[in-house]
């Protein structure tokens, strides 16, 4: 099963570095487009084809929310790694 989120600080952070890469921008595009595509396919498809593709629209949609929420999903993994601040009265 394809995780809709993702902990592997590595990846988000090459996410981030990537996000204004021209090239990685098109295929953003490319992936977002046949996204599209694939759920107007799924209004002409019955059986296992369409849950094949439902499927495939499913893990597609989870890789672009992965890479459209990375440097938010760095902010949170970054100030949840900060030490607490600790006090005399906690």
């Amino acid at each position: 099963m394809l995780r809709t989120v993702c902990d592997d600080k590595p990846v988000i952070s090459a996410l981030v570095a990537l996000e204004h890469n021209p090239d990685f921008k098109k295929v953003r595009e490319w992936l977002g487009a046949n996204l599209q595509t694939m759920r107007a396919e799924n209004d002409s498809l019955a059986g296992t084809a369409l849950g094949w593709n439902q499927g495939g629209c499913q893990a597609l949609a989870a890789l672009l929310h992965v890479i459209d929420t990375a440097r938010e999903t760095m902010r949170v993994m970054e100030s949840q790694s900060k030490p607490t601040e600790r006090h005399s009265w906690s």
